[in-house]
């Protein structure tokens, strides 16, 4: 009887790791060209250009965080699947319904069933998966892909943090002996500045984890050609963003609209500010502040891939800081 595997999970991405997680434990010598051949691209339809390769070492994708700000790829340190040969991969963490399914339909002629899939509470929330031994089957205990690779522990910026505010502590103390109170105050300044922007960073951190995942579930939900009318999916995203930023009272969210290169660039470009400012006044229904949201319409101006008129169609959330 061939060795079988039955995957649960919750949240569509980590449901997919699982799946390859699954196929591991029953190939654990398999290398990364063998994981890209028996998971090919084009089962997960819709997604970016820059996401179109759907296994990254995870070199790859830390080149590709230089150039793009919100990089789809699963990479906490938990997350890196370690193949038999020493490579450390990740999985493309946006799916499509269609290419989820693409996924779990094909998984099968491995022996790998997904019993159950469940959504998470609410967006932007992490999803977990389980895997369950079928017919008898024991994985092996050995095997390279198993060991975990300890990676140095980076300082946390807490701690940087905290050093700085005692150096300049010191610094002030040498200086009250030989300064002016005017000049020991200015140095006082100076220790507010550091923490802003210290706070600046951490937004601009928890904007891109957060935010990433509501564009990504708004964006699968799509307007109907040559229409600004929000879906019933649309507006569920929009209802979860809107929570999100009631508890995150600090931040303001600009939204822009992209269409495809179809049609005039005048219609284009007044179809993705309806689509954007439609998003806006829903968020403003919701009950968000009309002062913490603006939105503009771009067209086709800024296209991610001219060849894929799909992926051009998207609306962008961008967050920063309320100002005192």
């Amino acid at each position: 009887m061939a060795n079988k595997v039955k995957v649960s999970g919750k949240a569509m991405n980590r449901t997919a790791l699982g799946i390859v997680n699954a196929y591991l434990v029953l190939n654990p010598n398999a290398t990364l060209e063998e994981l890209r051949k028996a998971f090919p691209n084009d089962l997960n339809l819709g997604i970016p250009g820059n996401l179109k390769e759907m296994f990254r070492t995870v070199e790859e994708a830390n080149e590709l965080k230089k150039t793009v700000t919100a990089v789809g790829y699963i990479d906490d340190e938990e997350d890196v699947m370690h193949l038999a040969d020493g490579t450390d991969v990740v999985l493309v963490s946006m799916w499509t319904k269609d290419g989820f399914e693409n996924l779990v339909n094909h998984a099968r002629r491995y022996g790998i069933e997904v019993e159950k899939f469940e959504k998470t509470e609410k967006a932007g929330v992490r999803g977990s998966y389980s895997l369950e031994y079928l017919s008898g089957f024991t994985p092996p205990t050995k095997t390279k892909r198993v060991v975990k690779i300890k990676k140095k522990k980076s300082t946390p910026w807490w701690m940087w943090l905290i050093i700085i505010v005692l150096v300049i502590i010191i610094i002030l103390l040498l200086l009250n002996k030989c300064s002016k109170p005017k000049e020991v105050i200015i140095e006082k300044e100076t220790i507010v500045t550091v923490v802003d922007t210290v706070y600046i960073n951490v937004v601009d951190t928890v904007s891109i984890n957060h935010l990433a995942a509501f564009e990504a579930d708004f964006n699968a939900a799509q307007y109907a050609q040559g229409s600004a009318e929000l879906s019933e999916k649309a507006k569920e995203v929009l209802r979860d963003l809107a929570r999100y930023l009631k508890s995150n009272g600090d931040f303001k969210l600009t939204i822009v609209g992209h269409t495809s290169a179809e049609g005039s660039v005048e219609f284009n470009r007044k179809l993705s500010e309806d689509r954007a400012r439609g998003a806006a006044n829903y968020l403003i229904e919701q009950g968000i502040p009309e002062e913490r949201l603006s939105y503009v319409g771009k067209g086709s101006s800024e296209p991610i891939d001219p060849d894929n008129l799909e992926v051009n169609r998207r609306t962008e959330f961008l967050v920063s800081q309320v100002e005192e």
